[in-house]
């Protein structure tokens, strides 16, 4: 029936739009999910079309042309083109507004020290318990050594950011975890695990060992953390940025010792 009669004798037009209402509601939240899952299979095939590239060129500067451009156009322009262009949500859905409070910019860089001050000690730990899992990733990406120090500077600070922190936070933090929790109550952790393991397949074609998947598992969920307290995707892009500096510039001391 249309209609009900409440306590008071009175008739209640009862809404009848309303369950198709929400079943279309949470069909719209799987496209969205079905959307970036669509989106995650690209950066990985571009990632290794970037690796494939860097293989047959050998040149540190393809990294800023070819590899970490089109790493910057398809992490960013994509969540963009579906979300705000075809989907029309606000940037608050991605995260892209103010934290709560400005403290949360300067605590935002102290994530490096969690990372590290709990990922090292439990990475020996475990590399110590099952040998067969050491090896790999804790060195990161090669220099570039052999330019004056001003071009390496200039470089890194503007390069890494903008193609790898900033791209990757929109694109991983921002709509992978955003897109998945939102299907309900219950995927929060899903969500986070999801987000995770897609970042880290990410860097399979680069480093394919235990210890990027373990530091990239961390740094997503320090990111996650971030975002969820300060409410913005910010701290969690300044943190990227600085673990990101800090990781290329103690590679530095590697290759040279080497």
């Amino acid at each position: 029936m249309a209609e009900a009669l409440n306590k008071t004798g009175s008739y209640l037009v009862m809404n009848p739009f309303k369950r198709s209402s929400s079943v279309a509601s949470k069909q719209k939240k799987w496209v969205d999910a079905a959307a970036v899952a669509g989106m995650a299979l690209v950066w990985m095939l571009d990632s290794f079309l970037a690796n494939a590239w860097w293989g047959a060129k050998k040149a540190p500067f393809v990294r800023l042309t070819w590899g970490h451009l089109t790493f910057s156009l398809l992490h960013i322009g994509l969540p963009i083109l579906w979300f705000f262009v075809i989907r029309k949500y606000p940037l608050s859905y991605l995260g892209l507004i103010r934290p709560r409070r400005r403290l949360w910019y300067f605590v935002a860089p102290l994530g490096v020290a969690v990372t590290f001050g709990f990922g090292i000690p439990t990475y020996l730990l475990i590399t110590k318990l099952f040998p067969i899992l050491e090896g790999g990733g804790m060195a990161g990406t090669p220099p570039l050594l052999g330019y004056p120090l001003h071009i390496v500077l200039l470089v890194e600070l503007f390069k890494y950011p903008l193609t790898a922190a900033i791209p990757h936070e929109v694109s991983y933090t921002g709509a992978v975890f955003h897109s998945v929790k939102a299907l309900g109550k219950g995927w929060f952790a899903p969500a986070v695990l999801i987000t995770a393991a897609l970042y880290a397949a990410y860097h399979f074609p680069f480093d394919f060992s235990f210890s990027a998947v373990y530091f990239n598992l961390i740094i997503t969920l320090v990111a996650v953390f971030l975002l969820r307290k300060s409410g913005s995707l910010i701290p969690a892009m300044i943190f990227h940025s600085a673990i990101v500096f800090f990781a290329i510039f103690a590679s530095w001391g590697y290759y040279l010792g080497k």
